[in-house]
């Protein structure tokens, strides 16, 4: 078969897998979302958008609930609510049974390749910043705030947000959770399990593993 002729192949298996597999688009979803926002959404089947006017994607797709996960069935819901500002730059790919909520005045940006497993758990309520290229399993939580003050016998007072961010070529195992403060330098680990509390920006190409997570291992990669 000629280049050109395996091309095609590939591209009508695609399409087939989009109107009719796995991995498959609800067209009515995704033509609302582009007709509303104007960008390049696509959207699976029984995920709903709220706050479409909030959403803001740059020189790419957005994927919402269509990526393909054996364990994961193509009719589990999901929910991306925007009441502050998102902005998904480049290809992204949100997966099936996410459950999002961008708080009022809160901002969630997603960069360029970075790819989302599914179930997993966002809610903003200040800033919430994922890098380029970053691979995030099944099941990871981002928690900006407490939603409390809470008061501890050693220190004063904790703030109850602080922005969480995430650089570049991170990847972040199946149910590990980011909460308020936590910053991962770029080229991090994040071992499955993990809670994530801490300022790790300055060390990039570390393992993170633990409760709370620490450094436990240096010059680390991953693909």
């Amino acid at each position: 078969m000629s280049l050109a002729g395996r091309d095609r192949h590939h591209n009508v298996h695609r399409l087939r897998r989009l109107a009719l597999g796995e991995e498959r688009v609800s067209l009515p979803r995704t033509a609302f979302a582009m007709i509303r926002t104007a960008d390049i959404v696509v959207v699976g089947p029984r995920f709903r958008i709220v706050g479409l006017r909030h959403l803001d994607v740059v020189s790419g797709r957005l994927w919402l609930g269509t990526s393909f996960f054996g364990f994961v069935d193509a009719r589990q819901a999901g929910l991306l609510r925007i009441r502050g500002r998102m902005v998904s730059t480049g290809e992204v790919y949100i997966g099936r049974g996410a459950n999002w909520d961008i708080g009022l005045n809160a901002q969630v940006t997603i960069g360029d390749g970075s790819r989302i497993s599914p179930r997993t758990t966002l809610v903003a309520s200040e800033s919430i910043q994922i890098g380029r290229d970053c691979a995030i399993s099944w099941d990871v939580q981002f928690l900006d705030s407490d939603w409390h003050v809470v008061s501890l016998s050693r220190d004063d007072a904790t703030e109850p947000t602080l922005p969480i961010i995430v650089g570049d070529h991170v990847l972040i195992g199946s149910r590990a959770t980011l909460l308020k403060g936590a910053r991962i330098a770029d080229g991090t680990v994040v071992a499955s399990g993990s809670i994530v509390r801490s300022d790790f920006s300055s060390t990039p190409h570390v393992l993170l593993a633990g409760n709370p997570a620490k450094i436990v291992d240096h010059n680390v990669s991953w693909s």
